[in-house]
């Protein structure tokens, strides 16, 4: 006779009841589920279904940050395009105004030097 505590424990750290042998119906070989056994798989599935439930947030802050990144990205795009357009124009007209004043500075050596 096999006792309890030589078996060990079965699934759920339930301890086995019956050994599992040959000579035994296999009905009668697979114990039922006790009420701790039962009460640990409700147990299981509530922490299951509570980690499910967190991955699903970190999941959606995730994907609300992704798309706040983007968007931001998106907004500093345009304002380096619209940098860029400014600093074109600027140069642009920096340009000009430095052509007319070396024009107006050689307009005014030519006048000085056919006094």
């Amino acid at each position: 006779h096999v006792t309890e505590s030589k078996l060990g424990k079965g699934s759920y750290g339930a301890p086995q009841t019956r050994p599992h042998t040959a000579s035994l119906p296999l009905h009668s070989a697979v114990a039922a589920p006790t009420r701790r056994d039962e009460e640990l798989v409700r147990q299981l599935m509530e922490e299951f279904k509570e980690k499910n439930r967190q991955i699903e947030q970190k999941q959606k802050e995730l994907d609300a940050a992704v798309k706040e990144n983007n968007t931001r990205e998106a907004q500093m795009g345009q304002q380096l395009e619209t940098l860029g357009r400014e600093g074109q124009s600027l140069l642009h007209a920096l340009r000009k105004e430095r052509r007319e004043k070396e024009s107006a500075v050689r307009h005014a050596r030519d006048e000085k030097q056919r006094e």
